[in-house]
């Protein structure tokens, strides 16, 4: 297995609930049963969206595609929304949402993020043993 990351850099500006459903033009219900939206859970309050996965009303279509196949894999909210901020080797050193960002290829970044899965499937594993007040994506099932 591999071992965990060290710690959680979670980068705002953050969304709340009713900013996202009022942006998306969604229900709660509708919100919450997305698998392709990036949402940080909170025990002690609600959950927050990351805004740079939004666009004009939508969630980028680049950002979405990541989420679902992290979310899939077991990753928590709190893990993809780190592992989009931090610098990748597999993309020269820049961040998944900076390479994104600049328009270069969605299929670089998801053929990394698959080699991944791994690590920040170790790094939810820690995340969730410590307890924290933030445990990442959850759904209308949790």
């Amino acid at each position: 297995m591999a071992e965990p990351h060290a710690e959680i850099v979670l980068v705002g500006p953050f969304w709340t609930r009713l900013e996202t459903t009022e942006d998306l033009g969604c229900t709660d219900d509708c919100l919450l049963g997305r698998d392709d939206v990036l949402r940080i859970g909170a025990r002690l309050s609600e959950e927050v969206y990351p805004a740079f996965q939004f666009d004009h009303h939508h969630v980028r279509e680049d950002i979405a595609g990541i989420v679902a196949l992290l979310l899939r894999n077991d990753v928590t909210g709190a893990v993809i929304s780190d592992w989009l901020v931090d610098p990748n080797p597999d993309l020269g050193g820049k961040t998944p949402l900076g390479w994104l960002d600049r328009g270069q290829p969605e299929k670089t970044v998801l053929d990394s993020a698959r080699r991944a899965v791994p690590q920040l499937q170790a790094d939810t594993a820690e995340l969730r043993s410590h307890n924290l007040p933030y445990e990442g994506h959850y759904g209308p099932d949790s």
